[in-house]
């Protein structure tokens, strides 16, 4: 099997429907994630422990991918610093709750709402980058992951999610442990 011609995925045409799937899908994501960031939640620990693992996966597979990369490698470590503050404020904001039918918290909705922001905001500037492009399948799928305002993002993401996953299930440890009389 030969290699894919970038001339020949540009006659690729994506069925407006497609298209419209893909943008509602993604809409509805974002209302989804908007509407936990401000309702209570029954605190899961598979849910802390996939994120945990997800997260720390991918940020860890990152690195060999940038490996040679110092602006890259560095946008991923600024990002990651960044995330694990964020993580370590969006903590101490959390309120944590436990009841007869489980643990709960309610996260801090502005640190929610601003990585939403963030990643929404990085990926509409990539469309449009990608809408203005002359040939925008002759590039490189990677150069969406090499561009260090994405690895500022993902890692953002990254250290962010990882650290408040670890968080939660410290916490849940910390209220399930028996009271000192």
């Amino acid at each position: 099997m030969g290699a894919i011609d970038p001339a020949s995925l540009a006659q690729v045409h994506v069925p407006l429907p497609a298209v419209i799937a893909l943008v509602a899908f993604i809409g509805w994501r974002i209302v989804v994630r908007v509407r936990r960031l401000l309702t209570r939640q029954r605190l899961r620990p598979w849910r802390a422990r996939l994120s945990l693992v997800l997260f720390l996966w991918t940020g860890l597979g990152l690195i060999p991918r940038l490996w040679g990369d110092a602006v890259g490698l560095a946008s991923e470590a600024l990002g990651l610093a960044f995330g694990v503050g964020l993580a370590l404020l969006a903590l101490r904001h959390a309120q944590f709750e436990r009841t007869a039918d489980g643990i709960f918290y309610k996260p801090d909705v502005r640190i929610g709402l601003g990585l939403s922001v963030l990643l929404v905001g990085r990926v509409v500037w990539r469309v449009v980058e990608l809408a203005h492009s002359p040939n925008p399948l002759a590039e490189s799928p990677d150069a969406f992951i090499q561009s260090p305002a994405t690895l500022v993002v993902l890692g953002t993401l990254i250290g962010y999610y990882g650290l408040y996953a670890a968080g939660l299930l410290r916490e849940r440890r910390r209220l399930l442990r028996p009271s000192a009389a």
